[in-house]
């Protein structure tokens, strides 16, 4: 598995205390010492239209100009582009891992990694307001759709049937790339979905372990843009789980803190990944 970014600098620097998920063993892709994902780091690049000074940083090998443009703009008002957020998502993470990799393993400095991880906090307090009970960005969300999929060695830690719910956020539909819609699908808006049943809601790292600890099912993942994020991991059993909610909701920053990573289950030895899943979405359980 690739270097983090944190271990890379963790010789230089002690733990900055900002909010997240739980450190990873030395086998994830993650600032661990910060508690912010690769993915969330990369979201929030593009999301503050930094794309030419990461293409620069990719090309030049060196993240400088990278710093400096997140620093001036850190001292700006720094507002929301969700037309850059929904092109992360998709980017990532076929074209976004590799890219954030690379600037990561370029990273060494304190400096870098300080700037990055305020951006990233800004973020957090902005998409906070798509958590389920807000209506600060609207109520638009794409209209229920049935989703089946394959069999289980399908890259995907979703339920296998299910209705998806996706949030629509100024016309920019928040969908992982490998579960997207096709390119001439309309896109048909409707309310927030009602909920006449028990929801679970998943808003952080914590609470995706928590799920896999408690209702474990192994699960073979294959299809994947990566070797790393190939093999053999353990994902919530939802035929279990369906026993006790009808639905389930993924908040934006539950998705962006712990999607697309390899994370370490207390005492088992064994590891789970949530992939290809719709961020900020409901997914209402299908009897079956």
């Amino acid at each position: 598995m690739l270097a983090s970014l944190a271990q890379l600098v963790a010789h230089r620097t002690c733990n900055a205390g900002v909010r997240g998920s739980s450190p990873l063993g030395s086998s994830g892709v993650s600032m661990d010492l910060t508690g912010a994902s690769n993915f969330e780091t990369f979201v929030a690049l593009k999301a503050a239209r930094l794309d030419d000074q990461l293409a620069f940083a990719i090309a030049a090998g060196a993240c400088d100009q990278l710093t400096e443009s997140v620093l001036a703009l850190l001292k700006t008002e720094f507002s929301l582009h969700w037309g850059g957020i929904a092109e992360a998502i998709a980017d990532y993470p076929a074209i976004g891992l590799r890219e954030i990799t690379q600037i990561v393993n370029q990273a060494g400095a304190d400096r870098f990694l300080s700037a990055v991880v305020s951006l990233v906090n800004k973020l957090r307090d902005l998409y906070a307001e798509t958590d389920l009970n807000s209506n600060g960005l609207g109520s638009a969300w794409q209209a229920p759709k049935f989703v089946f999929l394959p069999a289980e060695s399908f890259w995907s830690s979703m339920p296998q049937r299910s209705v998806v719910s996706i949030r629509n956020i100024n016309g920019q539909s928040l969908w992982d790339d490998f579960m997207a819609p096709s390119a001439n699908e309309p896109v048909v808006l409707s309310e927030r979905p009602t909920m006449d049943g028990k929801l679970l809601e998943l808003h952080s790292t914590q609470d995706w372990l928590g799920l896999v600890t408690q209702f474990p099912k192994a699960i073979k993942f294959a299809s994947a843009p990566s070797d790393s994020l190939i093999g053999d991991f353990v994902v919530p059993d939802w035929s279990q789980i369906a026993r006790h909610y009808d639905a389930v909701f993924l908040s934006l920053g539950c998705y962006l803190q712990t999607a697309y990573r390899s994370l370490p289950i207390e005492n088992s030895g064994k590891k789970t990944m949530l992939a290809g899943w719709h961020p900020a979405s409901i997914i209402k359980f299908l009897p079956g």
